[in-house]
């Protein structure tokens, strides 16, 4: 009942309350990994990335929830300036499970792009175009790949980056199509 009444208090935006519910549950439950990372992500919602290292920290082992965790641990960890770590986790979440955290994209772009080196610059032109692609913003998706790969070397990023282009380019026609057929 109290990790339910946690969940909902999520939904209303009442995060301090969200976290009163979650701790008495763990009261009953302790060392739950479903209950320890709804509360690790609700301090990562508070702006408070320190509780939420602390608290999701070994999560990642737990394989129910391996995945999740070690996308909030590397949001926590880039949140406090440990990207280099982060950027380990995001990339092993993109190789879990890309669809069910294309985000883990955007942060990969984000840490790439502080570079100043040629070749991380045009992974985060990668990354983002990926990440773009996944939620539906064509137009943005085809500029960022098209800019990765003026400089990309990595030769299987740029054949994916060139397959992402195609399906995007064939997705717009279908559009425009598609809008056509409906104004008839």
């Amino acid at each position: 009942a109290n990790y339910g009444m946690a969940l909902l208090m999520e939904r209303k935006s009442r995060l301090d309350d969200s976290i009163k519910y979650l701790r008495k549950a763990l009261e009953s439950r302790a060392f739950d990994p479903y209950i320890l990372l709804q509360l690790g992500r609700m301090n990562i919602l508070k702006k408070e990335p320190q509780k939420a290292i602390d608290i999701m920290q070994g999560l990642e082992t737990f394989p129910e929830v391996e995945t999740e965790a070690l996308f909030y641990l590397s949001q926590a960890r880039l949140n406090v300036g440990m990207a280099d770590i982060a950027e380990i986790g995001f990339e092993k979440v993109i190789n879990t499970a890309p669809k069910l955290f294309p985000k883990a994209y955007y942060h990969l772009a984000e840490i790439k792009g502080k570079s100043s080196n040629r070749e991380d610059a045009a992974l985060s032109h990668y990354y983002l175009g990926i990440y773009y692609y996944e939620m539906q913003n064509i137009k943005s998706a085809k500029f960022h790949l098209m800019k990765s790969l003026e400089t990309l070397s990595d030769k299987d990023k740029q054949n994916h980056a060139q397959l992402i282009i195609a399906k995007s380019e064939l997705r717009e026609r279908e559009e425009k199509r598609e809008s056509r057929q409906r104004r008839r």
